[in-house]
């Protein structure tokens, strides 16, 4: 899937931002310092001469508006989401919202109006519809009668991997790392501002896990910190060894959000202009 003429993917909009190129920013239940490289994101958001968050929660972004405001939570309206694994799924709204809260679409609608444009009224179903006729792999997923029926295979779409992704072990990074979270961080927040507290008595910490003779090769045992360089930043970790892990290849299990995992990523894909959170090239030391 490939970006229309025009437009601008998330990394190139702050790339505009911190260039002076775009001055207003408006975003969407999305927490840029968490899920993008954070020096990029904060740079960004700090160049800005207006930025409006529309959020559930005060998130780090949030903190950094002239305008913050609030939106409706998943059980307050309908809709789809198509999650990482490519299955589309269904949302269906289960709960009325405030008097006074508008949907994020009437909300576009209403601030096109303040600037002359009228924007048609439409619902979440002739959205989708006109998403399906405008990207190739929607075309499969069919709308029901009174709603959505979700996926039952994941949307067949390619992706290319990283340009220059492929560093050579003689430039000193001879291990490709994959980086895996567990919760979006709405439900989290970041260190002290962590808002479920239940969660951080079941889940695990972070951790790198590497192959068995990885880990020998390095002098590496379970629960030793090991620092973790990319090209771009690094990050201090426990270590997990295991055999379900190919050798050569890591994973780093961000936990609640206890490492920056973003610290780590600089390419970006070519054709999604998306960060790459896997294929990853890095080294590791042991502490």
């Amino acid at each position: 899937m490939t970006l229309g003429d025009g437009g601008l993917s998330g990394v190139e909009i702050l790339e505009a931002a911190a260039e002076g190129r775009l001055k207003v920013l408006f975003l969407w239940g999305e927490d840029l310092l968490c899920t993008f490289p954070g020096s990029v994101a904060e740079k960004a958001l700090s160049a800005l001469d207006f930025l409006v968050v529309q959020d559930v929660y005060l998130t780090p972004s949030a903190k950094k508006a002239h305008l913050v405001l609030p939106a409706l939570t998943p059980a307050e309206k309908e809709g789809s989401y198509t999650n990482c694994e490519g299955r589309v799924q269904v949302v269906r709204k289960a709960l009325e919202p405030p008097e006074g809260l508008m949907e994020t679409g009437v909300l576009l609608r209403e601030i096109a109006s303040y600037m002359g444009k009228e924007w048609e009224a439409r619902s979440s179903k002739e959205v989708f519809s006109e998403i399906k006729g405008k990207v190739a792999p929607y075309a499969q997923v069919d709308p029901s009668e009174g709603g959505f029926r979700g996926s039952d295979e994941p949307l067949k779409a390619v992706f290319q991997p990283p340009e220059g992704a492929d560093l050579q072990e003689e430039k000193g990074y001879p291990y490709i790392l994959m980086i895996e979270g567990l919760f979006h961080n709405h439900l989290l927040g970041l260190g002290g501002e962590r808002r479920d507290k239940g969660l951080g008595a079941i889940v695990p910490g972070a951790y790198l896990e590497m192959n068995e003779e990885d880990a020998k090769e390095l002098a590496v045992e379970n629960g030793d910190k090991v620092k973790v360089i990319s090209p771009w930043g690094e990050v201090v970790v426990e270590t997990k060894v295991g055999r379900d892990i190919r050798k050569g290849v890591l994973s780093l299990f961000t936990g609640l959000y206890d490492v920056d995992g973003c610290a780590l990523v600089g390419e970006v894909d070519p054709s999604s202009k998306v960060p790459s959170f896997a294929k990853i090239p890095v080294r590791v030391e042991r502490q």
